[in-house]
């Protein structure tokens, strides 16, 4: 009977060690995820180091349950220097943090959030059929998440929408081509556009245009949103920091509905204690911020950067106020430790300023005024296509004046 007493109060120790070793490795592993999260905001520049540093401070044991996810983010983020250029210079912190969040998820055995791939670029805006075949060779789409198997590629030819995935290459998760070579897509008279389409959701439209084409017309509007606070609720531990931080992390992410009738933001908080019992509270919420006018949809939101992020480690019961430079928020009120509980009182109140959109008619046309004209003033057109438009449209030779000024 000791024998056997003695033979269970060994296997409990090894088997509680064993657990306890696991629970620490895990929460060591999930802190250094968010304060990498944490750490990948606007004013980070060593984003390349920041997830460097998380993967080295996961342990060994954590890395074997995650396989290959975080060394192949590290790896990933390598292939993508160029989207700070083709996109503002937050367009893929947004993804990197949440494909941390996602990691973290895995590590802590919960659903997994899925990703949408989303389009930043396209490179040309349009097809011109009176350039030189060698100039009207290729299309580059700059965005998230672009091997996605979801992703296609379609040439409007007609009536027919013809699937031209297969023309398509990708390099990285953040870039596609489309082959419009000899071997690539065929254009012809009858193609009048190239659609990258997600789920059956259009991400991208890329006029074709043969001859002057007929235009759709186009508006600027700016629309100022109403203020908006976000209560985050408890996901961890008790209500209370109790001094402990916490450390808060604030993102706002503009985005346009599928039918591209309302602009909406996506905001998301997180309030995070910086010791035992590491309580959090954590929310995302979208919110509606403008629907287009009727027979009208959101071509482009102007506005630049479309997101906003802030982190910082609360060091008092006193209410931060942070203004932002430049993008959609204009200042973002957090409130964190106070006396007493807290989760529940803790929260941001997020103040936007003017945001500048470009509508289009919402009807069946080539191309937009806007996209035309944009074309013309970049140079991306050629010289017989600019007279014929001048000539058939002549009030477009004032908009591209306009959009030279």
């Amino acid at each position: 009977m000791k024998h056997l007493l003695y033979c269970l109060s060994i296997t409990c120790l090894i088997s509680c060690g064993l657990g306890k070793t696991i629970e620490d490795a895990t929460t060591k592993a999930v802190n250094a995820i968010d304060e990498a999260i944490s750490n990948l905001s606007f004013e980070s520049q060593e984003w390349r180091t920041v997830l460097s540093d998380a993967l080295d401070k996961i342990p060994d044991e954590i890395k074997e349950i995650i396989g290959n996810d975080m060394q192949n983010l590290v790896s990933e983020s390598i292939a993508v220097a160029g989207v700070e250029v083709r996109c503002n210079v937050d367009f893929f912190r947004t993804r990197l943090r949440q494909d941390l969040e996602n990691i973290k998820r895995k590590i802590l055995k919960q659903p997994l959030v899925e990703r949408d791939a989303e389009i930043c670029q396209t490179v040309p805006n349009l097809i011109d059929m009176n350039l030189s075949p060698n100039d009207r060779n290729s299309i580059t789409f700059t965005g998230y998440d672009l091997r996605n198997p979801d992703v296609k590629i379609f040439l409007r030819s007609g009536s027919q929408m013809i699937d031209h995935t297969s023309k398509s290459s990708t390099n990285s998760n953040y870039q596609l081509t489309v082959n419009l070579g000899g071997n690539g897509v065929p254009l012809n008279s009858n193609s009048s556009k190239i659609i990258l389409k997600y789920k059956n959701n259009t991400l991208s439209e890329i006029p074709v245009i043969q001859v002057a084409p007929e235009i759709c017309d186009s508006k600027a509007v700016n629309t100022s949103p109403k203020k908006h606070t976000l209560v985050p609720t408890k996901t961890r531990g008790d209500r209370e920091f109790d001094g402990n931080g916490p450390r808060i992390t604030c993102s706002v992410k503009l985005k346009l509905s599928q039918d591209k009738k309302n602009l909406r933001a996506e905001m998301y908080m997180k309030a995070k204690e910086t010791k035992s019992d590491w309580s959090t509270a954590e929310k995302t919420e979208t919110i509606t911020l403008y629907n287009a006018p009727n027979n009208w949809i959101i071509e482009k939101i102007s506005t630049n950067p479309t997101g906003n992020h802030k982190t910082y480690l609360d060091d008092d019961h006193a209410l931060d106020t942070y203004n932002i430079g430049e993008g959609p928020v204009q200042r973002m009120v957090f409130t964190g430790d106070l006396n007493g509980d807290d989760i529940g009182r803790t929260q941001v109140e997020i103040l936007f300023r003017p945001i500048s959109l470009q509508l289009r008619e919402n009807k069946d046309c080539v191309v937009s005024r806007f996209t035309l004209a944009t074309a013309i003033k970049e140079g991306k057109v050629s010289n017989k296509l600019k007279n014929d438009v001048f000539d058939a449209q002549p009030v477009m030779r004032t908009v591209v004046e306009q959009l030279n000024q």
